[in-house]
């Protein structure tokens, strides 16, 4: 009994914590309930499937006694509730992805628990009435579904644990009630094996959350330029199809700004490639505290950035934009302790009138850019007839 209770004391409660929390980020947080939903219906048709086959044993184990009537309305119950869920996987099987929120997370975890309240019925309300061969028949469904389902919902604590533990109090609470010495015990088996249950679904919980944090970081690697901590070229070009797509689904506009710096490549020959990459991250830095926060900006490659500006349509909001990115690069850089002034060079294109797709857009943008070059810097938007 000593060694049972500091095996119970050891749980990570902590750590469930720390496993029930969001991701670090908004979009991480998005993503990984999409992750959890999408598992939730991965295992939703086993599941229901054991449910089903379970709650027939049971009706067949006590169809022929006094409980039967009783053991009949739970069974159609169990059977509604999971044809149910089974019918709104099937309808909602494709609407996984990012557009999972934690709406869904929250919807698993209320029908974990509704689950299990269905599955703490039976030992409140048949085993003290029924035969010993029932009353075995009912401890061995109520453990194997208990054991199985905490399982198939790991991925999900949350929900692993709103189905379990209403599942574990009643089923200790009525062998405690029973009053006999073996009852008893095996109510404290029971905890003891609940314990155990509940570390392996933090285990599997951790594997999971930690797995998915690492997959997410290394495509944040992969996708952010390592200089500056911009979204590379990859990530922009992707960002870019998502405006797009946006765009063709519910209309509206937005703006693609490129940038050039104006004599880069003399501060890069005069003052060394150290000092040419010190500019760029600074650079970065004025561009964020310049733009808002619905805009996207990245860098394609060497001095070459570029920035998606989401709701922007007409000409003059355009300009302003503009003007303000052009503004932040007015003031000199301090390069290895001396001022060194580099103006930028913007073009612009506003899709979907300078194209409709992003190698029309692109070329518009980077045709109005060489226009701003030629006459000396500052600001140009795509004009067809030039």
């Amino acid at each position: 009994m000593v060694e049972s209770a500091q095996f119970l004391s050891s749980i990570p409660f902590e750590k469930f914590r720390r496993l029930v929390a969001d991701a670090p980020d908004a979009e991480s947080a998005t993503r990984f309930h999409a992750e959890q939903t999408a598992a939730l219906r991965r295992n939703t048709p086993g599941m229901m499937a054991a449910n089903l086959g379970n709650a027939l044993a049971l009706l067949a184990t006590l169809i022929d006694t006094p409980l039967a009537p009783r053991a009949a309305i739970w069974a159609a119950l169990m059977f509604l509730f999971c044809g149910f869920l089974y019918a709104r996987t099937r309808r909602r099987g494709g609407a996984g992805g990012s557009r999972a929120t934690a709406g869904a997370s929250r919807r698993a975890i209320i029908n974990a628990l509704l689950l299990g309240l269905l599955w703490a019925a039976p030992p409140l309300l048949f085993f003290h009435a029924a035969r010993p061969g029932a009353q075995l028949m009912i401890v061995t469904l109520t453990a194997g579904t208990l054991f199985g389902g905490a399982f198939a919902l790991s991925r999900t604590p949350l929900a692993a644990a709103a189905f379990a533990l209403p599942v574990a109090l009643a089923s200790a609470a009525t062998l405690l009630a029973g009053g006999d010495g073996d009852l008893t015990r095996l109510a404290i088996v029971l905890c003891i094996y609940v314990a155990v249950l509940g570390r392996g679904v933090l285990v599997e919980a951790a594997r999971f959350r930690a797995q998915f944090l690492a997959q997410t970081a290394a495509e944040h690697q992969a996708r952010t330029d390592p200089l500056t901590g911009l979204p590379n070229r990859r990530a922009f070009i992707d960002a870019m199809e998502r405006e797009l797509a946006r765009m063709r689904r519910h209309g509206g506009s937005f703006l693609l700004l490129c940038l050039d710096f104006d004599g880069f490549k003399l501060i890069n020959d005069d003052l060394g490639h150290l000092a040419g990459d010190e500019l760029l991250s600074q650079a970065a830095e004025r561009m964020r505290a310049a733009l808002r926060g619905t805009d996207f900006v990245g860098r394609l490659g060497g001095d070459e950035f570029a920035v998606i500006a989401t709701e922007v349509g007409c000409e003059d909001s355009a300009r302003l934009l503009a003007a303000r990115i052009v503004a932040c690069f007015e003031a000199p850089f301090d390069l290895e302790g001396r001022p060194v002034h580099c103006a930028v060079s913007v073009g612009g294109a506003l899709g979907p009138r300078h194209g409709g797709d992003q190698q029309a857009l692109f070329r518009s943008a980077d045709l109005a850019l060489y226009q701003a070059k030629a006459q000396g810097g500052g600001w140009r938007l795509f004009e067809p007839a030039a």
